[in-house]
């Protein structure tokens, strides 16, 4: 996938479920297990089998490093379907408090500074 995100990424293995709470069109799973590939202040990349419609919106809890685990609300704003049939998402956070986006930060800037002291 392009990167499109104007803020850095981190990488971030974590595996969730997530809920829709949109408006559920026919046939579409109201919950999904994803994998969340990286992270940034303001969305979340992730791989899932499912496809999902673009501009739908999901909540669920994803486990930053510091093993803290935060309520998150996602809008899928990107997808590529993958060779295999699974597909790659982008997501922007709405909602998300401003000192769950500092945490982000914060472990971003201190993993920039262990990449110097390397």
């Amino acid at each position: 996938m392009d990167e499109k995100r104007r803020k850095r990424r981190s990488e971030l293995e974590d595996k969730f479920t997530l809920k829709l709470v949109s408006k559920a069109e026919k046939g579409q799973d109201p919950e999904i297990e994803i994998v969340v590939t990286d992270v940034s202040e303001t969305g979340v990349g992730f791989h899932c089998e499912k496809e999902l419609l673009i501009g739908d919106c999901y909540m669920g809890k994803i486990t930053l490093w510091t093993k803290q685990t935060v309520d998150v609300f996602l809008k899928i704003v990107r997808m590529n379907k993958r060779e295999d049939g699974t597909f790659d998402y982008g997501s922007i956070f709405f909602g998300l408090e401003d000192r769950e986006s500092m945490r982000i930060k914060i472990y971003q800037m201190l993993e920039d500074r262990d990449k110097k002291e390397e």
